[in-house]
């Protein structure tokens, strides 16, 4: 009987941790300043990345992030995301984080998602992915007038 209480009381746990996790993921992420990046073409060739951090517990705040960019939605979601995996970075930085992996390709779309750590060491699930589109990067602009 004292064994079945321990798997019901490590399963408890366990979901605990997991629900935690979920209500402190990265949310409103921005990929140069866009809420909706998908809608835009973007002409950056090292976009900035940005979220809102969302900390579990009272007075928690970010410590450090992880971000992960890839060409597909799959790829993203494996542990080597092929463009760039930023890696723990320690900062308590959310805004304007400029991309840093292998060239972004014009007239392409991408994937991006991010992880933080709080004071506590805990680190969140990932935010849901955002898809961004690439276009010319050194186009030259006309303007009208």
């Amino acid at each position: 009987m004292g064994n079945i209480k321990n798997v019901f009381l490590a399963m408890v746990i366990s979901s605990s941790f997991s629900c935690f996790g979920q209500q402190n993921k990265p949310a409103g992420l921005l990929c140069e300043l866009l809420t909706h990046p998908e809608l835009s073409a973007i002409t950056n060739p090292s976009p900035e990345f940005g979220w809102i951090v969302n900390a579990g517990l009272p007075g928690d705040y970010q410590t450090a992030y992880q971000l992960f960019v890839a060409d597909s939605p799959l790829r993203l979601n494996q542990a080597d995301p092929e463009l760039w995996d930023s890696g723990k970075v320690l900062s308590s930085q959310s805004i304007n984080i400029p991309y840093g992996g292998k060239p972004l390709s014009p007239h392409q779309s991408y994937w991006w998602k991010v992880r933080t750590w709080g004071k506590t060491g805990i680190c969140s699930v990932w935010s849901e992915p955002q898809k961004f589109n690439t276009s010319e990067f050194d186009a030259q602009k006309l303007w009208p007038g």
